[in-house]
């Protein structure tokens, strides 16, 4: 069997992406079970945990990547022919992986571009009450009381949208709501612009594209959207509305809300209204965490995740008069830096880092 420390070598692309994954499966699990022991907190705590976990995972996917197609182009090369082979058949594996995170982030782009139709199809609300309202409410939140809300038929929810500039879409049958039907739905949609929602949903799209095949990336996506819902939610009820007469608001826009704006805005379908409407059901606690012990965690976990390390073998020059005599190069293992190796290592001199057979 191929020491692994050779098979590295042979593979320098596939071994980078396995250490990445090692790393991210140990931030998503470790999330997982800090929002375990978070369930009864507030959301808006939950949804800290799952922003800072997508965003470790992301950086850490991207470095991964970067280092694979570096180990792919400019690596080692065996020059046998049964090693080209395996090297053509890594490169396959790695454009094989690729291939449904490029259409993953394709449709990303698609999605955005759908969005910005709606918009264009979109005209600006003029209803004194709602623009009323929204500078009322924005003031109270600290914003900016200039965040445009626009009416549309294409929809039978709100919804926000916009990355670099937040706009809020409602549906043209919300115009005649009353006082605090409208109130509900503007604090809702200013605290998704608030909070930088948009921002949280389009990290947990990309890390989910790249991710493609963790199947925890998309679990704790999904938490952040349904979190982030459940936060606005606990602002919507600030403004004094009950829990009853809220969730039949939210009972009363159940719908689908369009596939375009969901992927890269917030809004809601019916499954997660449903949740939402169970959540404000229960009696939940919303005691907060310290910040400096969540703080304190989130370092730990990254700091252990950067310590997994797979083993590879020392690289030495290999002169270019060996490598066209057509003959296979493998790698010894390098002797460690006190100097001394292992009992079932073959011993040969230090120096010979790479020999020829």
């Amino acid at each position: 069997m191929m020491p692994f420390a050779e098979w590295s070598l042979r593979f320098p692309a596939l071994t980078w992406l396995l250490e990445t994954e090692l790393r991210v499966s140990l931030i998503l699990v470790s999330a997982m079970g800090i929002g375990a022991l978070l369930r009864r907190r507030s959301a808006r705590v939950r949804r800290m945990v799952w922003v800072v976990a997508l965003a470790m995972s992301l950086g850490f996917t991207v470095a991964g990547l970067v280092r694979a197609i570096d180990g792919l182009l400019f690596g080692p090369r065996w020059v046998t022919g049964g090693t080209t082979n395996l090297q053509a058949l890594e490169g396959a594996l790695f454009a094989i992986l690729l291939l449904p995170a490029a259409l993953l982030l394709l449709r990303l782009c698609i999605a955005w571009f759908g969005v910005e139709g709606m918009l264009a199809d979109s005209e600006p609300v003029r209803a004194t009450a709602w623009l009323a309202d929204r500078r009322r409410i924005a003031s109270s939140l600290d914003m900016a009381p200039a965040i445009p809300i626009r009416v549309t038929t294409r929809l039978t929810s709100p919804v926000t949208v916009g990355l670099r500039r937040p706009r809020i879409l409602i549906p043209a049958n919300l115009l005649d709501a009353d006082a605090r039907f409208r109130d509900a739905v503007l604090r809702h949609e200013l605290a998704h612009v608030k909070r930088r929602d948009i921002a949280a949903r389009w990290l947990a799209g990309v890390t989910c594209a790249l991710q493609w095949f963790h199947p925890l990336a998309w679990v704790v996506s999904r938490r952040l959207h349904r979190d982030c819902e459940l936060a606005c939610d606990e602002s919507a009820l600030g403004g004094g509305l009950s829990r009853a007469v809220y969730a039949r608001h939210l009972l009363a826009l159940a719908g689908d809300f369009g596939s375009n704006a969901s992927l890269v805005g917030f809004g809601c379908g019916v499954s997660e209204l449903r949740e939402r409407i169970e959540a404000l059901a229960g009696r939940r606690e919303s005691r907060t965490v310290p910040l400096p012990l969540l703080g304190l965690l989130g370092a730990t976990v990254f700091v252990a995740a950067l310590a997994i390390e797979l083993p590879r073998p020392r690289l030495m020059f290999i002169p270019a008069a060996e490598e066209a005599s057509g003959v296979e190069l493998r790698p010894e293992a390098a002797a460690p830096p006190g100097g001394h190796r292992d009992a079932d290592v073959d011993r040969r001199p230090a120096a010979a880092t790479w020999t020829a057979e």
